[in-house]
């Protein structure tokens, strides 16, 4: 029987109701007609059910098929015909009350339109064929999915066509070339192109299909035109998720945002690429139109991720690996679009990332935080006022580490250090003219016990405080070379310019002074947790007891406590010999007072006005709030009565891209220091404040002071001091002279204690009481 029935299907069914064996001959009763006669009843040896179901089943389907398209050509009339068919179909299904399956066939002439048959018409009698009813629920339950299902497909909105289906229709016959594979094997990025008119359409995309896709679509842009977005979106396939503002005189060619099929040209396209790796930009205006949407200000993706997907097959080269086998840096470089990017780390992966930053920062002006960084409670792209370029605090950073990698080449003790800080000079007028003016290393403070009254000794030895007693010592070499040409005549080659009323001098303009340090300064810059707050929370609590403290550093040892308020913090000479601890103001205390008072000192304010920072650059643990706190924020509000020129200076400050993460390590107590005035290393012993052997250092506060005094007999002062009578004094009462720095002094001491932050403790004044 199944076979009887596929021979009909395959020979007497014509699906498209044509010709001989079309709808016009084919029917249920007929096929049942030409069966062969009934067979006789079927044993358990010979009994096959499952052939007949088929059978039966697909002699359905094909009445259903039938019906359908008459229907269609027909019109309403031709239902009673289905439902004759139906009702003789029926008669075939097994019947559930005696478990067999009767068959009746009454054979008669045709009835016009009704197209039924009657047993007397016909005179044959009818023939009845017994099986057994083991599957006739599956045969029913088989016909009704298979009409859902049916009815499932015809229900639900169409599927909008791709752009490659509907080019297709309006220009068949086109051709799709495959002009190029480039980048890694692991993420290769096809090239394909199609010709229209002679003019030829590119797309790239990760798949070749993408590719396609994109050509397609730029091929469909160059002559489609649509009334608006939505009927281009359904034309080529794409999803608008943003909403249209229909006010916008803005044109709507850049409605394909969003779309994931890839790039396509003749327009070049970049990928904009934030926080959400999802966000993809296909740049698809008009032929021969470059259009590259600048990049995000901060992401937390990972740069050496976000760089491949702008700039696929990015190749990184190992250029140096340095330091002991436990703690080894590693600079990589990597090229992009020609240009040159290099990072370090003490990983691999961490000098790559330093080197993918750096080119994210040059080419879209994209801040990739760090993978170790503090959780930037404040971005520091939202704090304009402080934000300084991430290109230029790379550039900073990597000159001052690379002189301190050159100046210890070949020896590994002075290169060990835990802080490593410089000052940099750029010229404005000449970008690319920047100097280092001075590096320093260290840690520690001078024991109580090695204290000088000769002024012989250097108290402090952290880094950023030798960094900064190195500028001094430039800038006395800069007024040494300015009574050189006063002299002399010549090319005058230095950095100050002199005041209008010819007394004292300042900095040209163009000169600005960059500090770098490889972590947050000690003090109030360090006091918080890296990793415990959320990332882009403010600080909840900015006036809590423990924000902005003034802190002293530990003596011959590392990191700062709080002063306690209302205690005596007067320090006494025969108390710290008698075994009291050495007191001295924290890194983050003395930064904040340098941004009122200046750089250069009491001393040299003789000569010069206030010199200010432009920049601080951290190498690791930078956090915006928290660093702009305590260099300049906590004394904004209370700083009062600053004589001009002074005033509260706030400096810009970033991060560098390749940062250094904490070393759990016994800090070394020797202190490096070098400026550009010198030619090689000065070793100082940070617990004695001097080099070894006793002698003491170029920085020290008796050597400051004899330069001072030659330069007394050949320059101008802004105090206007009688040079004679200055050589008299001591060196406390030298500096007592300089008033204007004083009162600004003075104003920052009582803008922390007004504040409530502490009083500021100095050193016992028989430091300051030596004579030359």
């Amino acid at each position: 029987m199944l076979a009887y029935a596929k021979s009909v299907k395959d020979e007497d069914y014509n699906p498209e109701g044509e010709g001989e064996g079309g709808d016009e001959d084919f029917d249920i009763k007929g096929m049942l007609e030409m069966m062969p006669p009934p067979q006789p009843p079927q044993t358990a040896e010979n009994f096959h059910v499952g052939d007949d179901m088929r059978a039966l089943k697909l002699i359905y389907q094909l009445s259903k098929k039938r019906t359908r398209r008459k229907k269609q050509k027909t019109g309403p009339d031709s239902s009673v015909q289905k439902a004759d068919c139906d009702s003789s179909t029926q008669k075939l299904l097994p019947d559930s009350r005696n478990g067999e399956i009767g068959r009746q066939n009454g054979l008669g002439t045709r009835e016009g339109s009704a197209g039924g048959m009657s047993k007397e018409e016909n005179g044959e009698s009818g023939q009845t064929h017994s099986l057994k009813r083991s599957s006739s629920h599956d045969v029913e339950m088989g016909a009704d999915q298979i009409e859902m299902a049916a009815k499932r497909r015809k229900t639900g909105p169409p599927q909008p066509k791709n752009p490659i289906s509907t080019l297709n229709e309006l220009r068949p016959g086109l051709v799709y070339k495959t002009l190029a594979m480039d980048g890694p094997s692991h993420a290769p990025v096809f090239t394909v192109s199609v010709e229209l008119n002679g003019q030829v359409y590119q797309g790239t995309g990760r798949s070749k299909k993408q590719a396609k896709h994109a050509a397609a679509e730029a091929t469909l842009r160059s002559f489609l035109q649509f009334r608006n977005a939505s009927d281009a979106a359904e034309a080529l396939g794409t999803n608008i998720t943003s909403p249209q503002d229909f006010t916008s005189d803005v044109s709507e060619a850049g409605f394909g945002v969003g779309s994931s099929t890839g790039d396509s040209t003749p327009t070049k396209s970049a990928a904009a690429a934030g926080a959400d790796s999802s966000n993809r930009v296909a740049s698809t205006t008009a032929p021969h139109v470059t259009s590259i949407p600048p990049g995000p200000s901060q992401t937390s993706k990972n740069p050496i991720m976000l760089l491949n997907e702008l700039r696929q097959g990015v190749e990184y080269t190992l250029r140096q690996e340095s330091g002991e086998p436990h703690a080894k840096t590693f600079t990589f470089q990597v090229t992009v679009d020609g240009q040159l990017f290099e990072g370090t780390g003490n990983s691999k992966k961490f000098a790559k990332a330093a080197a993918a930053r750096q080119a994210l920062s040059k080419l879209y002006g994209l801040i990739a935080t760090p993978p170790s960084a503090v959780l930037h409670h404040t971005p520091i792209s939202n704090m304009p006022n402080i934000h300084m370029p991430q290109t230029l605090a790379d550039k900073i950073a990597k000159l001052v580490c690379e002189k301190f990698a050159e100046l210890t080449a070949g020896n590994p003790t002075l290169a060990k250090r835990k802080v490593l800080a410089g000052i940099v000079m750029t010229n404005e007028n000449d970008l690319e003219d920047m100097k280092v003016i001075s590096v320093a290393t260290g840690t520690k403070c001078i024991n109580g016990e090695h204290l000088s009254l000769q002024g012989q000794c250097i108290n402090d030895c952290h880094a950023e405080i030798m960094a900064r007693r190195c500028l001094l010592h430039f800038l006395y070499s800069q007024l040494e070379k300015l009574v050189q040409w006063r002299k002399n005549g010549g090319h005058l080659n230095t950095i100050f310019e002199e005041l209008e009323n010819q007394k004292g001098f300042r900095i040209q303009p163009q000169y600005k002074f960059h500090l770098y340090i490889n972590t947050a300064p000690c003090g109030d810059a360090r006091i918080f947790a890296p990793h415990e707050e959320e990332a882009d929370r403010t600080d909840r609590h900015p006036n809590r007891q423990s924000r902005g403290l003034l802190r002293t550093k530990i003596e011959s040892g590392e990191g700062t406590i709080p002063i306690k308020a209302g205690a005596d913090n007067i320090q006494t000479w025969d108390g710290v010999l008698q075994g009291e601890r050495l007191r001295t103001m924290s890194c983050s205390d003395k930064i904040a007072k340098w941004n009122v008072v200046g750089l250069q000192g009491a001393l040299l304010s003789h000569f010069l006005e206030p010199v200010y920072l432009e920049s601080i650059v951290l190498g690791s643990l930078f956090s915006a709030i928290h660093m702009y706190r305590a260099v300049s924020g906590r004394i904004e509000q209370t700083v009062q009565g600053l004589p001009s020129p002074f005033r509260l200076n706030q400096p810009k400050m970033n991060q560098g891209s390749s940062t250094e993460s904490r070393q759990p390590q016994k800090a070394p107590t020797i202190s490096v220091n070098w400026d550009c005035e010198g030619d090689s290393l000065e070793v100082l012993n940070a617990m004695t404040g001097r080099q070894e052997g006793e002698n003491y250092s170029r920085l020290c506060k008796r050597k400051l002071l004899t330069r001072f005094c030659e330069l007394l007999d050949h320059l101008p002062t802004v105090t206007e001091v009688d040079a004679g009578a200055v050589k008299c004094l001591s060196y406390g009462e030298i500096k007592a002279l300089a008033a204007d720095y004083q009162t600004s002094k003075r104003a920052v001491e009582t803008a922390f204690a007004r504040a409530g932050l502490g009083q500021w403790i100095s050193k016992p004044m028989e430091e300051d009481s030596f004579y030359i």
